[in-house]
C-alpha cells in the first residue's frame, strides 16, 4: 500500500506543476502597419521583427520576464501579413506576430 501511495502522490505533484507552469505564461500580441505601394512592397523580415517588438513591449509592459514561444501564424512564419486594400495608390501591409512570455 505504501508503494501506491507514494506513486498517487507523486502524481498529483506532476500534475500540479504542469498545470502551473500552463499559468505562467501570458500571450502578446504585436502589429506593424506599414504603407507602401504595391511596386516596390516592404520587406517582410522588417515587418515581422517590427511586429514581435511590439508584442515584446507590450509583453514587458505587463510586467513578463521574458518570451517563451512565438506562435506559428502562417506555414513558413511566425508573423501574417494581411494586405486589406488599396488607399489610394499604395496598400497598407499589416503584419501580425503572437507570442508566449513568461510571466
Amino acid at each position: 500500500m505504501p508503494i501506491a501511495r507514494r506513486s498517487i502522490i507523486l502524481l498529483a505533484v506532476a500534475v500540479a506543476m504542469s498545470s502551473e507552469a500552463v499559468a505562467q505564461t501570458a500571450k502578446f500580441e504585436g502589429t506593424a502597419a506599414i504603407a507602401a505601394g504595391s511596386i516596390n512592397p516592404p520587406d517582410p523580415v522588417e515587418g515581422c521583427n517590427k511586429a514581435k517588438r511590439d508584442a515584446e513591449e507590450k509583453a514587458v509592459k505587463a510586467g513578463a520576464k521574458g518570451l517563451e514561444s512565438w506562435d506559428r501564424l502562417s506555414v513558413d512564419s511566425d508573423c501574417s501579413l494581411a494586405t486589406p486594400g488599396a488607399r489610394g495608390v499604395g496598400y497598407f501591409f499589416i503584419f501580425t506576430a503572437r507570442g508566449n512570455f513568461k510571466k
